[in-house]
């Protein structure tokens, strides 16, 4: 078979070859949600019958979903991780340098071609694929299920992670949710790391994988460029496996560099919140945290705490100084 698959039979061919199994422990938070809902419906053994799956394998889909949505036992919060690669918009053009367009000219709207994610400190990588569904030999354009699978994880997680999300995947999501007449995303708490990474510190460049390469903590997946998003538009089977290989990179790259930033972010989400008992880092969640010095405002002191495991530094919510000390601090004429 040839590695470029334009007509409807060779795609289909190609949707059939394409060794999805090899992903198999990547993608299945869904299935592990179906499993969780239908245990909770009809027992585990009514469930093994109904999804064909061994009493084994249910238990090992709840642990596995008791992992993703938990950060430790003793700080109940879901953080998620996630990286968006789209298929661009085709359009006539007339020249190659400085020429506008409009949708006169539009050929096809941009879609989503896959999406890579992980829960924060999971071992497992959830990628998602239009080739992974039968709709991709019909309409290899439509991207309805993974932006369904995208919008139940991310409504399931109490805080999300991507670098430029602000700008980019999350608007591109939302573009597709309000496309597909999906309703608003809930109030999840978000994190920039493109945001961390400009006002926080001054890289060489503030792209991922330059700064994975400055820290010395890793590299984007290499590629031979626009070749492999010309390549998943006409079916080929490497260029979808690169593509996958490509987003999870990305995944895996943002995780290690939020994990080495994250504790100087002053703005960071309260993960702290979600504790379900005694005094710990709003950062990372840890309880190994040390009272060091104080930590004031304009007129109000507090009792200030380091994180022995990242790092960050934490201040107490009631202010130490008494009523006659602070019937006695001025404060500045502005």
């Amino acid at each position: 078979m040839a590695n470029i698959l334009p007509s409807f039979i060779d795609k289909y061919l190609f949707l059939i070859t394409f060794d999805k199994s090899k992903y198999k422990n990547m993608f299945t938070y869904e299935r592990a949600k179906e499993v969780f809902t239908a245990v909770n419906e009809y027992g585990i053994e009514k469930t093994s019958e109904k999804l064909k799956l061994s009493q084994s394998s249910i238990e090992r889909y709840l642990r596995q979903l008791k992992q993703w949505n938990k950060v430790n036992d003793e700080v109940d919060v879901k953080i998620l991780l996630f990286d968006i690669e789209t298929a661009p918009s085709k359009a006539y053009i007339w020249n190659m340098w400085q020429e506008n367009t409009n949708r006169e000219k539009l050929i096809r709207d941009g879609f989503m071609l896959t999406y890579a994610a992980k829960w924060l400190n999971s071992d497992e990588i959830m990628v998602d694929a239009l080739t992974f569904y039968d709709e991709y030999k019909v309409n290899p354009e439509n991207d309805y299920h993974i932006v369904k699978s995208l919008y139940n994880l991310i409504n399931s997680a109490d805080i999300i992670i991507a670098h430029n999300g602000n700008k980019f995947d999350m608007k591109v999501l939302r573009t597709r949710l309000l496309y597909h007449d999906f309703k608003p995303l809930s109030q999840t708490k978000q994190i920039d790391t493109l945001i961390m990474a400009r006002s926080l510190f001054k890289f060489p460049s503030n792209k991922l994988d330059s700064i994975g390469d400055y820290l010395g903590i890793g590299r984007k997946v290499h590629h031979d460029g626009f070749s492999l998003w010309r390549g998943c538009d006409e079916g080929n089977i490497d260029s979808w496996s690169k593509m996958i290989e490509y987003n999870e990179g990305d995944v895996d790259l943002l995780e290690k560099i939020y994990l080495k930033m994250r504790a100087w972010d002053k703005r960071h989400p309260n993960v702290a919140m979600f504790a379900k008992k005694g005094k710990r880092c709003t950062v990372c969640g840890s309880e190994n945290i040390t009272e060091r010095n104080f930590a004031s405002t304009a007129i109000s002191l507090f009792e200030s705490y380091q994180c022995d495991d990242c790092g960050h530094w934490n201040r107490g919510r009631k202010n130490i100084k008494t009523k006659q000390q602070m019937d006695n601090t001025l404060a500045n004429v502005l």
